[in-house]
């Protein structure tokens, strides 16, 4: 499920879409999109409830993670902590071998809106003329890190060395299967939480 694009994109394909809907199940929803993708068995409201998730969003990471970690083992899988930094070597060792990378990060909800006409953009232009126009971006990449109040659980699911830029996917239903950001930008957002489950 590995799809090499001839911009340089890899990315992961045919992970399911499950929508974290207005509770903000956004961990206990993109724990269950995981566990289909391998293959597992998992309801979000099962996840929610063995984690203490609260209505409006909030949940107890270290119960969320012994609960898919439980999910895991009985299929012979298992919940695996990767390094805490965002870092495209990492990234793209993951995204080769199918493992999608599950991601805590700070949202800013301007600047997270914008990615998705990024996105658009993005698709019409080569690699080259792509990795020119991010400079700006790259440039302001340390104001996000000023934005650090909203917290959020995502998936990362590709990478492209020629731009460096990270694929991720919100469990926000149509039109948030697949967003790209900056390696800086990721860097600025990240919350220092990557896992994934492993064979």
């Amino acid at each position: 499920r590995v799809e090499e694009r001839s911009n340089g994109d890899v990315v992961l394909t045919q992970i399911p879409m499950v929508d974290q809907g207005p509770k903000g199940y956004c961990s206990p929803a993109t724990w269950e999109r995981y566990l289909r993708y391998m293959d597992i068995p998992a309801d979000m409201y099962v996840l929610a409830m063995a984690a203490g998730t609260l209505a409006g969003g909030g949940t107890y990471s270290g119960a969320m993670d012994e609960s898919a970690d439980r999910l895991a083992k009985r299929h012979k899988k298992r919940v695996e902590q990767l390094k805490s930094e965002v870092s495209l070597k990492q990234i793209a060792k993951q995204i080769d071998a199918g493992l999608p990378i599950m991601w805590s990060c700070y949202v800013q909800p301007q600047w997270d809106h914008s990615l998705s006409a990024r996105t658009q953009a993005r698709a019409k232009k080569s690699a080259k003329q792509w990795n020119k126009e991010l400079s700006e971006a790259r440039d302001e990449a340390e104001r996000l890190t000023n934005y650090r109040r909203y917290g959020h659980m995502r998936m990362i699911i590709g990478y492209n060395k020629k731009t460096e830029e990270v694929a991720i996917t919100d469990s926000w239903g149509k039109g948030f299967e697949e967003r790209w950001m900056t390696i800086e930008e990721a860097e600025a957002i990240n919350g220092g939480v990557l896992k994934v489950i492993k064979p």
